[in-house]
């Protein structure tokens, strides 16, 4: 859930590079909150788990490149921390749970990715990003879907069988139709912010809303839709310029 006064559709829809105190996250599991503040000459953090409140300078211009460059490289180190809490937490609660082997969990900023299952060497690698974007029901359904791994490394029926079992804290040889696990992916896949967070996180993709240092672009940006498939279709107006794999 985000906090009234933001309107996060509105915002992701004319997206054109700049994050400022007027963006909020709010949902149950991660607070973030912006704030323009007196007597300060550098971006702070104040941080706790579960919430993170970043201090900007009264006089700085958020539509200036070198200050959003400041802001991403903070917000990508902060939100770091604290995704890394949470999923450490969410995994092993169903790892312990179901005695799947996981053993390590890791931060991997990726850019098609959100989530990465390596059996193998008992490791997980998530995207930071989903903590902004999602609420709990989004964070344990991409750990459901990783730790289903360790038992299908393809995304077949029993595959998908299995991580609804998870989800749901059924026996693991349940009966289940996986309806919901995938009802609950769709909903996270259709995500906007997710995409935008994804690729404002990139360096290069910054940049390239800027030109000599300032916002380049002041209308609304093609956003990109969350896809699987690489036909580049439209849907509601706007195209699928970026695919994120789940």
């Amino acid at each position: 859930m985000v906090k009234k006064d933001f309107d996060s559709e509105k915002w992701v829809l004319s997206f054109y590079g700049v994050v400022d105190e007027n963006f909020q996250v709010e949902t149950d599991i991660f607070q973030l909150h912006i704030h323009r503040k007196n007597n300060i000459e550098k971006l702070t953090a104040k941080r706790s788990e579960g919430v993170l409140d970043i201090y900007i300078p009264r006089n700085w211009k958020m539509d200036k490149y070198k200050y959003q460059e400041q802001l991403r490289r903070m917000l990508l180190s902060e939100i770091n921390w604290q995704a890394k809490n949470i999923f450490t937490q969410r995994t092993m609660h169903y790892a312990n749970r179901y005695d799947i082997p996981c053993e390590r969990i890791e931060m991997e900023h990726r850019y098609r990715y959100i989530g990465n299952c390596y059996s193998e060497k008992k490791l997980i690698k998530y995207s930071p990003w989903i903590v902004c974007c999602g609420n709990k029901k989004h964070i344990d359904y991409l750990v459901c879907h990783e730790l289903a791994h360790f038992f299908y490394h393809d995304h077949s029926t029993s595959f998908w069988e299995m991580a609804e079992r998870l989800f749901l804290g059924l026996d693991i040889n349940a009966p289940t139709s996986s309806n919901t696990i995938k009802q609950v992916r769709n909903e996270l896949v259709q995500n906007k912010e997710l995409t935008i967070f994804t690729y404002w996180g990139r360096p290069s993709y910054l940049k390239s809303f800027f030109w000599n240092g300032h916002v380049k672009y002041k209308t609304p940006l093609i956003v990109p839709i969350h896809v699987e498939s690489t036909d580049k279709q439209a849907e509601g107006g706007y195209y699928t310029t970026f695919e994120i794999h789940i």
